[in-house]
Order: structure tokens, then C-alpha cells, then sequence
């Protein structure tokens, strides 16, 4: 075998494991998703799934599609190549469609693998931690800590649009009309 070849062969079998990986991670964000939802009895019309811009710092958030329509949660994650991460962000209505005020929340959640393990947090400013999915109390114990999080954000002052802490937002940050963020 050739210096090319053996490149060839590496390339190729890295490709293998990366969409697997990708795959693990799409079936255990859908799994965390469909928990979550589950475990708080949130009516499914009431859920869309955002997208992760890619960038970080002051200039991430997530979306929903610029025409209107809906994400599918394959078309909504996406990967941190930085932190490894991938990403599905998550828009809860609480209120009726038209209703005003609206009323709604919005955080990502974000899942990697360290050492065959899965990891999960909360947005990009959460800490990290493993779960097992086969744990229902760790399970409840992780979408506890979520709705703590939800509303421990309502007890905060009031922010300007545009301005987050720990990944997590509620309404009525963004203006009537205007991109759900994360």
C-alpha cells in the first residue's frame, strides 16, 4: 500500500466514525428532546427547533428559518468544531398562537461524547456533565435543573434585547415578530 493509499484509507475510515458519531448524536439530542417534552408535558405544536449560527462570543444565537418555516432536527443541528459540541436549540410557546403578551423560552441543548460517554449541557455557557440515558433519575434530574434554570431567568431584572446569561432566554427579550433566540 502506498503513502497515498494508507491517507486514502485513513480519510475515509475517519469519515466512517465522524457520521457515526453524528448520527449517535442526533438520535440522543432527539431522545433528550422528546424527554424533556415528555417530562414537562409540553404540547408538541408548541415546540420548533432552532439553529445554531456558528458563531460564538456575543454574536451566537439561534433561529428559526429566514423563510418562515420550520427546522426538522436534522436540519437544526449543528456542530462546534471548537467545542465539540453539537447543538440543538429549542423554542417553548407558552402562550396561544396570536396571544399577546407572548410568552415563550428558549435554550439549547448541546451533547458530545468523552470516552464512549455521553455529555450534556445547556447552552454554551453550562457546565458540562455526563448522563446516561438509561437513567431515568439522572434524566429528570437533568430537565429538573432546565426548568430551575427557566425560572430562575424571570426572577432576573429585566435586559435589554440582544443581551443573554447561561444560554437561556425568555420572552419578552426579543421584539414581537423577531428571531427567537437562545
Amino acid at each position: 500500500m502506498t503513502k497515498y493509499e494508507e491517507m486514502s484509507a485513513a480519510a475515509a475510515q475517519e469519515r466512517i466514525e465522524f457520521s457515526a458519531y453524528r448520527e449517535r448524536s442526533l438520535n440522543n439530542l432527539l431522545w433528550l428532546v422528546r424527554g424533556f417534552i415528555t417530562y414537562c408535558a409540553i404540547p408538541e405544536s408548541r415546540v420548533k427547533f432552532l439553529r445554531w449560527n456558528g458563531l460564538t462570543g456575543d454574536d451566537w444565537k439561534y433561529s428559526e428559518p429566514t423563510d418562515g418555516g420550520s427546522w426538522t432536527v436534522p436540519e437544526a443541528v449543528s456542530f462546534d468544531d471548537e467545542g465539540e459540541f453539537w447543538h440543538l436549540g429549542l423554542f417553548v410557546a407558552l402562550t396561544e398562537p396570536g396571544a399577546l403578551p407572548e410568552n415563550w423560552f428558549s435554550f439549547a441543548f448541546c451533547v458530545s461524547e468523552q470516552q464512549q460517554q455521553l455529555m450534556v449541557r445547556v447552552g454554551f455557557t453550562g457546565k458540562p456533565r455526563p448522563l446516561d440515558p438509561a437513567n431515568a433519575a439522572q434524566c429528570a434530574e437533568f430537565y429538573e435543573e432546565i426548568v430551575t434554570q427557566f425560572s430562575k431567568r424571570l426572577k432576573e431584572p429585566r435586559r435589554k434585547p440582544g443581551q443573554r446569561k447561561a444560554g437561556f432566554d425568555v420572552a419578552p427579550i426579543a421584539p414581537l415578530g423577531g428571531d427567537k433566540e437562545a
